[in-house]
Order: C-alpha cells, then structure tokens, then sequence
C-alpha cells in the first residue's frame, strides 16, 4: 500500500488473554543451567541482530529491573510465519537488478537459516499499487465479458514473479506458506469497468460465479507449479478505494460471495483457507459480522492490517467472541512516515508490532515489500519516497543492495520462530520492556524483549526455579533462544 499515516493513540492495558492448555507437546523439564543465544539489536550504536556471548541459566538471586516469567505450560496459538511480499516491484528488482551470484547471496539471507528464516509470503493476485502496470489474470479486450474464463493466464508472472517466487520457496523449501489476495478482480467483472479502486465501482452480482471460478483457476495452478497457497482473502482493503487497483467490498457483498466461492473450494478439493476482511484492526465489526453469518462456514477466520489508530486489543475482544476462528496479520508497510523517520523509530515501531500481534492472538505476521528501489517503487500511482522494503535494491545500479531496520527487525522473530510454534505464556510491561515468548516444535525456546525506552534496563528471565539477567540497552531489542530440555 501507498503512504498510510498512522494515527497517534495511547492504548490501555491489553484485553486479558485467554490461554489454551495444549497437549501437543509434553511437560517441560525446566531449566538447569542451559547455554541462552543471545541476539542483539541496538539501533544507537548502528548494531543490528548481532550473536553475543551465551548466557547460562542459574540459580541467580540477583535484581533486576524488570522480571519476565515464562511459562511453557499456558500455551496460545500456533504460528504459521512470518515475513512480508513478493510485490511485482520486489520481484522486478531480485531478477533484473542482482547478478545471478548476487541473487542467490540476497534470497538466502531473506529465506535461508543463515538469514532471516523468512516463512510467510503474502502474494498480490494481479497488480497491486506496486506494479508496473495494472493487470489482472483476465484482462479482454474493451473490457467484455469472458464468464467461461477462456482467457484466463498467468502469463504475466512468468518473466520474473514466477522465477523469484520458485527460488524463494525453494530456498528452504517446506517452510513457507503462501498468503494470497486481489486488490481488483478483472475491469469486466466490475460495476465501473476499471481496474482502479476509485473509479472501478463494485462486483457485478452477475459476475460473483465467474469470479469464483477464477479464484479456482489461480489456486489450482499454483498448486500445480508447486506453490500451493496456504490461505486467501477474497478482497485487500475492502473499505478502501485507491487510485490504484482496488475494489471497494461491503460485508454483504463479501458474505455473498463467500457463499459461491466456499463451495467450490469444496467441491474441487481445495483445502486453502478462506480469510474474512483484510484490512485495519481498528474495525472489528466487519469482520464479526462476517463470522457471525451464512458465510461462517467456509471462513477460517480473519485478515488485518495496520494503518489505524493502534488497536491491537481489539483482536484479543474478536478472539473472545469468536475463539473458534483465527487471526492473521497480512499487512504493515514501514518507511519514514513512521517512527519520525529516523532508523531508530521505524525499528521500534516494527518491534512493538511483532510483539503485540502475537500477544494478540495473530498467527502471522506479514509485512509489505520485501525490497524496494531507492525512490520506493517501482510504483504505479507515482514516485513515494516514505516507503521502505525490507531491503533496498537500486534501480539505477547492478548489485547494489541494502539491509534496512526492516529486515532486521523482523528476523527477531521470523529467524527463530518456525511455523508450527506455539505462543507461550510470558508478561509484558507496555509502553516499557515488552515481551513475547514461543516454544518450537523441536522443543527450542525463543524470547524476544523490547526496551521502549530512553535508558537502559536490567532485565531477569526465569524459566522454571533457574534464570539469567541481561542489561537491555536503550531503544534496543533481543532474542533470547534456548533449549528447553522437552522429554
């Protein structure tokens, strides 16, 4: 998405969580003096998640000033990833701008272990803003009607989405799931014939068949170049309509259509998720409709971004109300119009929402441009300098790559955190040192702490009878991981 500014907003204390007593791992034998990894960021010293010096868990008495309790037993939901997308602009620059040698350096830092581990990607089902031009995978000539389908084609992927989507999941492959949306259906399906949000007009009732069908097609092929997509949601921004592709997309239309495509997902044996809404937190109540209605039952839950006032209590309140759906995090763009603009304020502001995302019952948590030239683009809507990827590919150079906050900020989490962690019970000091703990199915430990604050800070963290202390610096982050010592 274009430049979004964040509204300013204080937040009370976080809704209660409600934990779920699992039972797919066993009973931790707790800590004895097990070696901790310690990863450091700390934006002041330009030091970016950097291995330090093991600690060692003890049976230390020593104080400090905040204390953490992590707790194995009190377990929430399972991750499915972390990461960000594969824009048509992030995907032009990985093909056309690195050498080959280059590229194969570039993608294994973004979705190898030696990198950042990413495990999620959010793919746009055509054009979004980012994009040379405007597409879809059915465009027709003056914009007739195609209800067969007949000129269905990913054709436009092949020059370089397709290859770089192939070598990212085939990087460590198994370990990412595809997320994927339209930000328009094709013009011809459209009230206002045009692919643009705010001239394109709405979903013709009499194309919502076609469009289904056209979700099927996009499924099937990518399942059968051997990219299956985990989950889709049927419209990116559905209360948003840009000048750019995009479709505004009422709660009733979306349960309506919902209702023709969930059946044929059935009856064509596809098992991708249906995600509900996809758009800011601050609005629960569309999404609450949508699983209070007809359309419940081919819906696995809900969609949300961040371009709000911040509201992430509001997933814990829609968790309560609904806690046999889940929630995702699909979208946050990041670039200057954060944080102030300085380096420092963009990773903080990552740091918080990955923390509080999760602590809030998000499985996911999905960025916006994996990289982005030097003027934020290419774009379609015009040059935007406040946008960042999580690294920046120069478009007048070969070769020419940086890691920016983004990158590193995210591999925090997306570095340690597998897909099919579950979140563990740990406490948080808002607005001060924040927290939030996983246990990986190999039984491995993974604790990241915020320091939102000026000064620096002795953190405790017990485990069991035993704990370490680490000085927390200024405005800097940490991810601590061990082993849990699971029988």
């Amino acid at each position: 998405m274009m430049i979004k500014k964040k509204m300013v907003a204080c937040i009370t204390a976080l809704t209660m969580l409600v934990p779920i007593w699992s039972s797919s791992f066993s009973t931790p034998t707790y800590a004895a003096g097990e070696a901790v990894q310690v990863w450091l960021s700390n934006p002041n010293t330009n030091s970016w998640l950097t291995k330090k010096t093991d600690l060692n868990f003890s049976s230390t008495s020593a104080n400090a000033d905040y204390t953490f309790t992590v707790n194995g037993n009190t377990t929430y939901q399972t991750m499915d990833g972390f990461g960000a997308s594969l824009t048509d602009a992030s995907a032009w620059l990985l093909k056309n701008k690195l050498s080959t040698t280059k590229r194969s350096e570039v993608m294994n830092k973004l979705f190898g272990p030696s990198g950042i581990n990413i495990s999620a990607l959010r793919q746009p089902m055509g054009a979004s803003d980012f994009n040379w031009e405007a597409w879809t995978y059915n465009d027709t000539t003056n914009n007739v009607d195609d209800m067969s389908l007949s000129g269905f084609s990913l054709w436009r992927e092949d020059a370089y989405i397709r290859p770089m989507l192939d070598q990212a999941y085939n990087v460590n492959k198994g370990r990412i799931k595809i997320f994927a949306t339209p930000w328009s259906p094709p013009a011809w399906m459209k009230t206002g014939k045009t692919l643009y949000g705010d001239t394109g007009g709405t979903l013709r009732t009499d194309a919502y068949n076609a469009y289904a069908d056209y979700f099927v097609k996009y499924l099937k092929q990518y399942s059968a170049k051997g990219t299956p997509v985990y989950a889709i949601s049927v419209q990116n921004e559905p209360k948003f309509a840009p000048h750019w592709p995009g479709m505004l997309m009422s709660t009733t239309e979306q349960i309506n259509f919902i209702n023709v495509l969930g059946p044929k997902l059935v009856q064509n044996n596809l098992s991708t998720k249906i995600l509900a809404y996809d758009h800011n937190y601050d609005d629960i109540n569309y999404p609450s409709t949508i699983l209070g209605s007809s359309a419940s039952t081919y819906v696995s839950g809900s969609a949300f971004h961040y371009y709000s006032a911040l509201t992430h209590s509001n997933l814990t309140t829609l968790h309560n109300q609904y806690p046999n759906k889940d929630i995702w995090f699909t979208e946050g763009g990041s670039g200057t119009w954060i944080g102030g603009g300085t380096d420092k304020g963009m990773f903080q502001d990552l740091m918080m929402h990955t923390i509080r995302f999760p602590r809030n019952w998000a499985k996911s948590y999905i960025m916006w441009n994996i990289a982005l030239d030097q003027n934020s683009g290419p774009a379609l809507s015009g040059i935007d300098g406040a946008n960042r990827g999580l690294i920046t590919i120069r478009s007048d150079a070969t070769d020419n790559v940086t890691y920016n906050p983004q990158y590193y900020g995210l591999g925090h989490s997306s570095k340690f955190v597998n897909p099919g962690a579950q979140r563990i019970q740990s406490n948080t000091f808002q607005d001060q040192m924040e927290s939030v703990a996983y246990r990986n199915t190999d039984g491995s430990m993974v604790m990241i702490v915020s320091n939102r604050l000026a000064s620096a800070k002795t953190v405790k963290i017990k485990w069991g009878t035993q704990s370490f202390t680490y000085q927390m610096p200024a405005e800097g982050a940490v991810t601590f991981k061990w082993t849990s010592g699971t029988n």
